[in-house]
């Protein structure tokens, strides 16, 4: 037994000892121990496989299954990687303690959780906790080790794990956990791309369909750029529908986000495409618009703003439960459709400012880190719509316009108030006001072309510039 237990606790001659603090002596250790594992001389083994890993968590969950295990014992051990990994595996699939007795019935195909670590703590892993922290209390001095704490949680949690296993039918627990960790699985580096993939996709195949019969006649959709050059405005309904799809399509999306992400796209790129196709009158920036409304006049601009709005606070209400985050969050969404906008004065200017503001939530999505919101699939979707036009934009022959930069600043929006605390919040709504309000007083356009390393990266993959102020 100690020689079994010496993983869990470091050493061999502090096994018992510890195993005795804990459970109240040597004798009631061993019968504690072995109520988790079946019971018997399986519980060395048992143990042994918990602190060994690998090839022994074969040899332990093939005992405690009943001999029917073989299969699934194999598939438990590729997929925790050692005795040591479960703990951390089911705490991601049940998404927290409270969560895990409904969590690990599913896993289990239907066993009782409870019943299954009844001897650790009824109520699931969240009563395990509780008595693992009542006997701390009880019995450990101040300051003593945690490993003692520790080989509490894990015996218990494995007990009930390889419990279900048993109950069961082995290999319908083991494709069990498979299936529910997939979705954890798909998010990381793989996650990003399909997400980009999907935006890219769709919006690359949308706009070829749009430019082959443009609707309305393709009048309707050509303007001049900065250098006088005729482009089509398609490119914005292509990314706003690319980005609105890939939400919908990205598979591991939580449904708020799904939700948010694609009605921001296309309100945001609805109004802007309104504003795009109408008549442009006198007046000029956010301040010239409020001020024309104030006067009673209703500009396109006015109708935009307002559009925008309250299609930031829908998203807003749908992604936070607290007023005050709702109404934060639907700042976040508005002020980034804005700022995004603004940058759209230069071919591929607004799409690239996006890349570098928006993509470290992408690294961060792929390297594990995205959180619950898993916000950086929403980013990934967002930028590889915008990318995979890019070279249409640098290479002039269509841009973004209001659709399709309001669109994406919505969805990038949408990605950051996902996962941003209150005083995340509370900073990017201000910083997007601040950047607002900056607008109306400096040109950022002027700023770049005074700034070189700005002015080199905003005139990168460009057709050659003449008289680009």
């Amino acid at each position: 037994m100690a020689r079994a237990a010496s993983g869990l606790f470091g050493g061999r001659g502090q096994a018992v000892r510890a195993a005795g603090s804990l459970l109240g002596g040597g004798g009631q250790a061993a019968r504690a121990v072995s109520e988790l594992s079946g019971g018997g001389g399986r519980a060395m083994r048992a143990v042994s496989g918990l602190s060994g890993g690998g090839g022994q968590v074969v040899h332990a969950v093939s005992k405690l299954s009943g001999g029917g295990g073989g299969q699934a014992a194999r598939a438990v051990s590729r997929l925790f990687g050692g005795g040591g990994q479960p703990m951390r595996v089911v705490s991601k699939l049940s998404g927290g303690r409270g969560q895990a007795a409904r969590a690990a019935s599913g896993l289990s195909g239907g066993a009782s959780w409870s019943s299954a670590v009844g001897s650790f703590g009824s109520g699931g892993w969240s009563g395990g906790w509780s008595t693992v922290a009542h006997i701390r209390r009880a019995i450990l001095p101040v300051g003593a080790s945690r490993s003692v704490l520790a080989a509490g949680r894990l015996p218990g949690m494995a007990a009930g794990v390889f419990s279900g296993v048993g109950r069961s039918g082995a290999s319908r627990s083991a494709i069990g956990v498979l299936r529910a960790g997939s979705v954890e699985r798909v998010v990381g580096v793989g996650g990003v791309v399909v997400a980009g993939a999907v935006g890219g996709g769709v919006a690359r195949g949308t706009y070829r369909l749009l430019n082959a019969r443009p609707p309305g006649g393709r009048e309707r959709w050509t303007r001049k750029n900065n250098r006088g050059r005729e482009v089509t405005l398609l490119e914005g309904p292509a990314v706003a529908l690319g980005i609105a799809a890939a939400s919908l399509l990205t598979p591991g999306l939580p449904g708020t986000v799904r939700l948010a992400g694609c009605g921001a796209a296309l309100g945001a790129g609805a109004v802007g495409l309104y504003d795009d196709l109408s008549e442009r009158g006198a007046a000029k920036g956010f301040r010239g618009h409020l001020s024309a409304l104030a006067h009673g006049e209703v500009t396109t601009g006015a109708v935009k703003i307002l559009g925008i709005g309250a299609t930031g606070l829908v998203a807003g209400a749908v992604l936070r439960r607290d007023p005050l985050d709702r109404v934060l969050a639907g700042l976040v969404v508005a002020g980034a459709a804005n700022v995004v906008n603004l940058f759209d004065l230069r071919p591929g200017r607004a799409t690239k400012a996006a890349l570098i503001g928006a993509g470290g939530n992408v690294l961060r999505q792929a390297l594990g880190g995205g959180g619950g919101s898993r916000s950086g699939l929403l980013t990934s979707a967002a930028l590889g719509a915008a990318a995979a036009l890019l070279p249409e934009d640098l290479g002039e022959n269509a841009m973004l316009g209001d659709c399709g930069a309001n669109a994406l600043g919505a969805a990038l929006g949408v990605a950051a108030a996902a996962r941003a605390t209150r005083p995340g919040l509370i900073a990017l709504a201000a910083g997007l006001v601040a950047l607002t309000a900056a607008s109306e007083k400096v040109s950022f356009t002027k700023v770049i072309a005074a700034t070189p390393p700005l002015r080199t990266l905003d005139e990168w993959g460009r057709l050659p510039q003449q008289g680009d102020s």
